[in-house]
């Protein structure tokens, strides 16, 4: 068989005959996702990480580590905590699985780096917690 010098098909293949991989690629998807939803975020409300940290009631700190792609400590009231701060509301949604590996594309630009978890704007309502 020939080798190939298509990085995209060498990952595919990678990724396809590699279940473990895969699944680290995507655990660190949602990570990155989540740092830069929060990122974007705070950004887009003009607030510093220290100014959103004084709204959440926590240190610029936390807000940074929360920032870090690579941070693996995300929790989900402190998600529902900023969304709030943000004056936003946190959906959280359950989709399924593809079977087929990503492209590099995906893997390193596009679609593959969209945040699963979304906050979007509420209509001026205060985010109520769901007991």
């Amino acid at each position: 068989m020939a080798k190939t010098r298509d990085f995209s098909e060498v990952i595919r293949k990678e990724l396809a005959g590699n279940p473990q991989l895969r699944a680290e690629v995507e655990k660190q998807r949602l990570h990155y996702s989540i740092a830069t939803l929060i990122f974007n975020e705070r950004e887009k409300a003009g607030l510093t990480q220290k100014e959103l940290a004084t709204r959440v009631g926590t240190h610029q700190s936390v807000i940074a580590r929360l920032e870090d792609a690579n941070y693996e400590g995300h929790s989900l009231s402190m998600a529902w905590r900023i969304a709030d701060a943000l004056g936003s509301e946190l959906k959280l949604d359950f989709v399924p699985k593809t079977q087929a590996p990503p492209t590099t594309v995906e893997i390193f630009f596009g679609d593959f780096f969209e945040a699963d978890v979304k906050v979007e704007s509420s209509m001026n309502t205060p985010l109520t917690s769901v007991a």
